[in-house]
């Protein structure tokens, strides 16, 4: 069977049709596509929060972990006392490129009423868009 993993750029390949029909033909829907909920263009106003990226977040590949996603929107939202406090909590975290140490991540926010938003920088390239939105309560 093929591998379904490039091993020139260390990122995953697309799954051949072979494979779908072999493993997913009778997944329903069929294939799924998912639509961005979040800009992945920062905020103009957007504020720097304190942010490293450690070598122990590493994979043997050397690709950052998805658990450093949400560490970083933990970060944010630790600067944001009040909304911390406030429950429900939704949140919501799109990969839109990946993220290696080199890449010297910046972590960028901005709050808008009950919505933190939140942008894991490599350069000028987005890695992550990610927010924090209070929900109103249920009687």
């Amino acid at each position: 069977m093929k591998s379904h993993f490039n091993v020139d750029t260390l990122t995953p390949s697309a799954l051949s049709d072979t494979f779908r029909r072999r493993i997913g033909g009778d997944a329903v829907p069929g294939r799924l596509r998912r639509k961005k909920w979040l800009d992945p263009v920062p905020h103009p106003d957007a504020v720097p929060v304190p942010f490293l990226l450690r070598v122990c977040d590493l994979d043997l590949i050397e690709h950052v972990n998805n658990a450093v996603y949400w560490t970083a929107l933990e970060e944010a939202l630790a600067t944001q006392g009040d909304l911390r406090e406030r429950l429900p909590l939704r949140a919501v975290v799109e990969h839109d490129s990946p993220l290696q140490l080199a890449d010297a991540p910046r972590l960028l926010a901005h709050r808008d009423g009950d919505v933190l938003s939140v942008w894991l920088m490599a350069g000028e390239r987005t890695a992550a868009t990610m927010s924090v939105e209070a929900l109103p309560v249920s009687p």
